[in-house]
C-alpha cells in the first residue's frame, strides 16, 4: 500500500509539472518541472512522503529494463541514419565524455571533502 501512495504522489508531481509547463512555462517539459517540485517538497517535508517514494521507486527500479526496450527498437529502427551521421554522434558523445567525466570527478571529490567536515 505504502508504494502504492507513492506511486500517486510521483504521478500528482508529475500532472502538478505538466500542468504549470502548459499554463505558465512551456519551454520546460512538465515531467521535469514535477520532479523539481517532487525534490522541493521532499526538502521541505522529508517525513512526509520520503518512505512512499521510496518504496515506489523500488518498485519502478525493478521494470528500469523494459523501459529501454522502446529507445533501442527506436535505434534500430532509424539503423541507417545512425549509420549516415556516425561521426557527428561519435565526436558528440566523446566530447560529452569528456566534458563530463572531469566535472562529476571534481563534484565527487567536493561532496566527499565536505561531508568529512564536521
Amino acid at each position: 500500500m505504502t508504494s502504492v501512495s507513492g506511486l500517486l504522489g510521483l504521478i500528482g508531481f508529475q500532472l502538478l509539472g505538466s500542468l504549470v509547463s502548459d499554463l505558465l512555462v512551456p519551454s520546460l517539459p512538465g515531467p521535469i518541472l514535477g520532479l523539481a517540485f517532487c525534490l522541493g517538497f521532499l526538502c521541505l517535508a522529508p517525513e512526509s512522503l520520503s518512505q512512499p517514494v521510496e518504496a515506489a521507486a523500488r518498485m519502478l527500479l525493478g521494470y528500469l529494463p523494459l523501459l529501454l526496450i522502446p529507445p533501442a527498437v527506436g535505434l534500430m529502427d532509424n539503423i541507417d541514419t545512425l549509420q549516415n551521421n556516425l561521426l557527428p554522434i561519435t565526436a558528440a558523445l566523446l566530447g560529452s565524455l569528456l566534458i563530463t567525466v572531469p566535472v562529476c570527478g571534481r563534484l565527487m571529490q567536493r561532496l566527499i571533502r565536505a561531508g568529512q567536515q564536521p
